[in-house]
């Protein structure tokens, strides 16, 4: 599977005590969305909607992702396609001292990395307005790319004040061999999805409600990011290798959090699944590229905020 990502990691030097939520994926997303659109935003509208250049504006793009004109997908809800920006907590520390780093990773799908200066600069900006509720400061002190997905070989690349970067050159995921079943799926932050309007609970989880969304999410990101060569995934074949696979060893719970939407000025309710479960089944081995790439992609409802995030093991 040839969708191409770049994966950075961002350092953020404490200048101020920082206090996070467990989960702080709103508290740091809502911060780089305000620093993002004062980077980029010309019109200094409110709302985006109704803006000429909401087809061609790196806020939008990055943090509200519109459908282009040309496209539009059946199945996809909602108004906004699939954003190219990712993010994962996996290693985020909650407390900060002053001279600390706070670190976090970003995946950026396909045409995503271009807006690279854009990111540099919205961090600018939000150090600016400081984190949480009392607007801590601190400053981007440098950022990493892993030189491809999956490798785990980060080499600086960028320290401020350098106002000198590399244009980025996004890869496919290094996918390693496939070795042999079962697969174990380790959720590194809440999984939610919902069927018919319900959400899934530990007890109902089966492996159709994870792999089935992933599956066609991974098509969508490559439909509206990848470059136009990039072949589409074969979806039919992919769903009945998914359909054949069997779960053991589910240890899964559910896991509240709870946001605050600045928008709808209430508290939002989303929690999702934690644990691990194993998977089983010949055609583990079909879906092997598709299940490795979407550990940088995430999975399922709340992606924005870094909900959905997975790590495999291979047991054999």
């Amino acid at each position: 599977m040839p969708l191409p990502i770049t994966r950075l990691r961002l350092h953020l030097e404490a200048q101020d005590p920082i206090h996070l939520p467990e989960y702080p994926g709103s508290a740091l997303r809502g911060i780089f969305g305000h620093g993002l659109r004062r980077t980029a935003c010309v019109t200094r509208q409110t709302d985006c909607t109704g803006c000429l250049l909401h087809h061609h504006c790196a806020y939008a793009y990055l943090f509200e992702t519109p459908f282009p004109p040309d496209k539009k997908i059946t199945g996809l809800n909602g108004n906004n396609a699939p954003h190219p920006i990712v993010f994962d907590f996996l290693n985020t520390a909650s407390h900060s001292q002053p001279g600390e780093t706070l670190t976090f990773d970003l995946s950026l799908v396909g045409q995503g990395a271009s807006y690279l200066p854009y990111i540099i600069q919205a961090w600018r900006h939000a150090a600016q307005r400081g984190l949480g509720k009392e607007n801590a400061r601190f400053r981007l002190a440098a950022i990493d790319r892993e030189e491809t997905p999956g490798d785990n070989r980060w080499k600086r690349y960028f320290t401020p004040p350098d106002q000198r970067i590399e244009s980025l050159e996004p890869r496919p995921p290094q996918t390693p061999p496939f070795s042999a079943e079962p697969l174990t799926v380790a959720f590194t932050s809440p999984f939610r999805t919902k069927i018919r309007g319900k959400l899934i609970g530990p007890r109902e989880f089966e492996p159709d409600h994870w792999l089935r969304p992933l599956i066609k999410r991974i098509e969508h990101l490559r439909l509206f990011h990848a470059p136009a060569t990039e072949p589409p995934l074969n979806i039919p074949a992919l769903l009945a290798a998914a359909n054949t696979l069997r779960i053991s060893d589910k240890q899964l719970h559910w896991r509240d959090w709870t946001r605050h939407s600045s928008r709808q000025r209430s508290q939002m309710q989303m929690g999702g699944l934690s644990g691990t479960f194993t998977l089983h089944g010949d055609h583990l081995k079909t879906l092997w590229p598709i299940l490795w790439a979407g550990q940088w992609l995430h999975v399922g409802k709340g992606i924005s905020f870094g909900l959905g995030g997975y790590r495999l093991t291979q047991n054999a």
